[in-house]
């Protein structure tokens, strides 16, 4: 177990430290200490919360080590990306997290309807044996890096499984649902529960690319949370409208193919409509 700083989501979100009575309990955030990180002026400043995301754990695990099987393997891994140096008010808050969404298997069919799931962008198709390289292009070593997930045990068990590097540059892991059953007590929600619960929109769970990027917008809900009912400074409130903004704004459109967009544009022209006031959903 690594020891931990009770503050560190709000050190790593610029906020005031929470009073004694909110600190985050031991076995909740499991970080490592100051001496195990690179030599920074502030480690806290420098952290990317990083939410990775399984479809189809077992199947990826069964088929690990075994390139052959890669027609016969449909799974999908999610990323989504926050970066706390460059959180501003002046970045919409749609485009705060940076998500991405890796489909396993040679079905067109199950590409397609992966793609027509993710909220988020495009899907890209991956080999199996190519999971871990994915995910070093979009993690940056140099930074602190914060894993973040819903119920992450079974992600994090993959991710030793598949060879993934969890020490270098790892800060810690940080689990939405138990920082949810800390805040809210009760039992542990499902995702799909707490982001009712957070008043947070969301569509299509159980697409990769969609968990991890929920997953973000959960944390930072659930850091407003913890300080409703405390008394902070007009710097820090900013702050927290700021976070609240992200974690509610409205979904996107959902990534179309070049058929559907020329379609839909067609459309607009026909009906004299600009494509830029499509009204999101």
């Amino acid at each position: 177990m690594w020891p931990y700083n009770p503050n560190i989501l709000g050190e790593a979100l610029a906020l005031p430290p929470l009073p004694v009575s909110r600190d985050v309990p031991y076995h909740l955030l499991h970080l490592k200490q100051d001496s195990d990180i690179k030599s920074r002026p502030s480690n806290y400043s420098d952290i990317v919360f990083s939410s990775v995301d399984f479809e189809n754990l077992e199947g990826i695990r069964s088929h690990a080590h075994c390139t052959g099987l890669y027609r016969r393997t449909h799974a999908q891994v999610g990323v989504s990306i926050l970066d706390t140096k460059s959180l501003s008010a002046s970045i919409p808050p749609q485009e705060a997290i940076n998500s991405f969404n890796f489909v396993i298997g040679r079905s067109s069919s199950t590409h397609r309807r992966v793609e027509k799931k993710f909220l988020f962008g495009e899907t890209q198709r991956i080999r199996l044996p190519g999971i871990v390289s994915s995910l070093e292009q979009l993690l940056d070593r140099d930074r602190n890096l914060v894993l973040v997930g819903h119920r992450i045990a079974r992600d994090h068990t993959l991710l030793k499984v598949l060879g993934f590097d969890l020490e270098t540059s790892v800060f810690g892991v940080l689990d939405t649902g138990d920082l949810a059953q800390y805040i809210f007590g009760g039992p542990k929600l499902r995702l799909r529960s707490l982001l009712t619960e957070l008043k947070c929109p969301f569509d299509n769970l159980h697409c990769a690319g969609n968990d991890a990027h929920f997953a973000l917008r959960a944390l930072l809900l659930l850091a407003v949370q913890s300080y409703l009912g405390f008394d902070v400074d007009d710097v820090a409130r900013d702050r927290l409208k700021m976070l609240q903004a992200i974690g509610l704004a409205p979904l996107p459109l959902p990534c179309l193919s070049t058929p559907i967009v020329a379609a839909l544009a067609k459309e607009d022209k026909e009906d004299g409509i600009d494509k830029s006031t499509r009204a999101e959903t």
